[in-house]
């Protein structure tokens, strides 16, 4: 029974000390891993600081890209109406040739010849009458 009673009394001694170190060795670990801890949140909050200004430039790529797809979808019609435009003055320009050609078909040259002729043989006393004057 002594014996049991030494034990007691020698766990009843050591519970102390335990307790005190690990205490200490609690307060060492925090001594320790506090600073850590703090360089490793101020780590953390400049990388988010970080990636909140990249989400922010993103966004206004977006909007830049949301406005370049709007302003070629713009253009894209503009192109397409000119080619439409083109194309209408190109047939209006055939029809005004091909009508033109029409007409010159239906000149009798023969008979312009003749008129351009007889016209030649009016003029030409009236001009001899006018150098007379000169």
């Amino acid at each position: 029974m002594e014996r049991k009673e030494n034990r007691t009394l020698s766990a009843a001694r050591l519970a102390p000390l335990a307790c005190i170190l690990a205490a200490l060795a609690i307060i060492v670990s925090m001594l320790l891993l506090t600073p850590r801890a703090l360089r490793l949140m101020a780590h953390a909050e400049a990388s988010l600081a970080h990636a909140d200004a990249a989400l922010d430039q993103v966004d206004v790529l977006a909007v830049d890209v949301k406005a370049l797809a709007a302003d070629a979808k713009t253009m894209v019609a503009d192109a397409d109406k000119m080619v439409r435009d083109a194309d209408q003055t190109a047939e209006q320009s055939t029809l005004a040739v091909q009508s033109a050609v029409a007409n010159m078909e239906k000149i009798d040259f023969d008979r312009l010849n003749d008129a351009i002729g007889d016209l030649a043989d009016v003029v030409e006393p009236l001009a001899k009458l006018t150098r007379m004057f000169n």
